[in-house]
């Protein structure tokens, strides 16, 4: 049996070895032993990592098996070099099974197996990409993922792989298009904010796309930039007065500089990634705090307020510095 990193809880073992193994196993493919080894290579399976996927999918299920690829090598033995993980869950609900379906490739040595493990694993790969991976959610109707479909759906912008594989399908059209990332990480703090961000981005931008394009990409930087300020400023934008006039604003910023490179603020740097967004939101109330003094006077926002949060992280590290100055 493969060994595993840990155990898969005997309740767990119990539940999902009741419910039986779902679909029914692959055909056109070699019975192999269940008591196949793993290539000395492959990753060793985590109990915990086996634990949750029994527990995203219900149970073991034929359709998720696929075929493991297993090596053959000269002398008749046999080692799994891509599958080890469905084959130990298999093992560890079903161990009276004997065989598993399986695919074996003959291989002259060890040295090959190795080479056939890194090509399957990444230098020969084609990886399911996050947008991939979402809309394939969508379409197979997971838990847990309405939230966001309901944000895209609300600002008109799609999540595409290709003109035939995209989500939401209820789009009137597909002109607009996003990573899901973004969408992922501003829902979670912010539906509703979310939905702003993303319309404001794109009625900022929708004049200069080409007419009857598809596919324009909404840049996640910008749009956390906007939904980071409605939410810094969120007191301030109360004021449905004070929204629109920000929002009038940026729109017409835009339209007389276009280039998303200019709305980036890169001068605003910032050295964690996820953060990035920080410097441009701080360089997009720069330009509108100047403006609104001169517009709306005492109710302009204070500049501040998003400085502050945008120089958190530098005051932060500065301070564990000065800690570790003190201990030495």
């Amino acid at each position: 049996m493969i060994n595993l990193k840990g155990k898969i809880p005997t309740k767990v073992i119990n539940t999902y070895r009741a419910v039986g193994a779902l679909g029914t196993p692959g055909e056109g493919t070699s019975e192999i032993p269940i008591n196949t080894p793993n290539f000395d290579g492959n990753r060793t399976p985590k109990a915990n990592d086996l634990t949750k996927r029994l527990q995203k999918n219900g149970g073991f299920h034929w359709g998720l098996f696929g075929s493991p690829l297993v090596a053959r090598l000269p002398d008749g033995s046999l080692k799994i070099y891509d599958g080890g993980h469905r084959v130990a869950m298999l093992q560890q609900l079903f161990p009276e099974r004997e065989t598993f379906p399986g695919t074996i490739i003959d291989v002259e040595s060890e040295a090959e197996i190795s080479r056939l493990f890194h090509r399957v694993n990444g230098s020969a790969a084609s990886f399911v990409n996050a947008e991939q991976r979402f809309i394939n959610e969508v379409k197979g109707e997971e838990e847990g993922i309405s939230q966001y479909t309901d944000v895209l759906s609300e600002s008109g912008v799609a999540v595409m792989d290709s003109e035939t594989n995209f989500v939401p399908t209820n789009l009137p059209s597909l002109k607009w298009k996003t990573k899901i990332a973004p969408v992922k990480e501003m829902t979670d703090r912010s539906k509703d904010d979310a939905v702003w961000a993303l319309k404001l981005f794109v009625s900022a931008w929708d004049k200069y796309s080409r007419p009857g394009s598809t596919g324009n990409e909404v840049t996640g930087q910008i749009v956390k930039a906007l939904h980071f300020i409605k939410e810094v400023y969120a007191s301030h934008f109360q004021d449905e007065a004070m929204l629109t006039h920000f929002e009038t604003w940026f729109v017409n910023a835009v339209s007389f500089d276009p280039s998303i490179g200019s709305w980036l603020f890169r001068e605003n740097k910032h050295d964690r990634m996820e953060k990035r967004h920080y410097g441009t939101a701080y360089g997009i109330m720069q330009k509108y705090c100047s403006y609104a003094r001169s517009t709306i006077s005492n109710k302009a926002p204070k500049i501040e307020t998003i400085k502050s949060a945008y120089l958190a992280y530098d005051e932060k590290l500065k301070s564990k510095a000065t800690v570790v100055e003190a201990a030495a």
